[in-house]
């Protein structure tokens, strides 16, 4: 973790790699995220997306209207106590 903290802290607006601006400060919640991403996602292997309204065959309807032929779709669970 100290790791994802240090990078958090050296490195850019994680919106310059597509993801959403964070709606908390740093180290109001627990980082859940792998830095390996922010890699893939700095290097083109992956592309982020906004939300997703829904699935349809082969395609993923995108709420923005938008739609692609996505080979694999990652996404975070939430988990509520």
């Amino acid at each position: 973790m100290r790791g994802f903290i240090d990078f958090l802290l050296l490195n850019d607006d994680l919106r310059n790699y597509g993801l959403p601006k964070p709606d908390h400060k740093i180290f109001q919640t627990h980082p859940i995220m792998n830095t390996q991403i922010l890699h893939y996602l700095g290097h083109g292997d992956c592309i982020a997306k906004g939300d997703i309204e829904r699935l349809d065959g082969k395609d993923v309807v995108f709420k923005d209207g938008s739609r692609e032929q996505i080979d694999l779709v990652i996404t975070p669970w939430l988990f509520v106590c």
